[in-house]
């Protein structure tokens, strides 16, 4: 019982950072592509493609924040999405162009289609 207690301690003490960490929406007017093109413009100038990559300290996630970063600097909304294949993960970018996802990998710009909302 008391190990239960413990980590639903831990569970509501990690669940708090990640609330902490989040901006209040009403306190960021982010927008989205209008159209892939767009995308694909705005990714062609952006530079998160042309950092270096150094295993565990600047790699996939790096990255992928990185490009997150760059978008709302630039006032677009760019999600980070997670993808397990077998026993790996990785971590690349999503955004939502009109009823369409859009799936983002930020070391190489390349941009995909994932799915319609409706």
């Amino acid at each position: 019982m008391k190990r239960l207690a413990v980590l639903v301690l831990l569970l509501c003490v990690i669940a708090g950072a990640l609330v902490s960490c989040v901006p209040d929406p009403e306190a960021i007017d982010l927008g989205a592509f209008s159209s892939v093109q767009q995308l694909k413009t705005w990714l062609a100038a952006d530079g998160t493609d042309g950092q270096a990559y150094v295993d565990v300290t600047h790699d996939c996630d790096d990255f992928a924040r990185d490009l997150q970063k760059a978008g709302a600097e630039d006032g677009y909304l760019i999600n980070l999405e997670f993808v397990i294949e077998e026993d790996a993960g990785h971590v690349c970018n999503a955004v939502i162009i009109g009823d369409s996802v859009w799936f983002i990998e930020p070391q190489t710009d390349e941009v995909w289609f994932m799915g319609y909302l409706d």
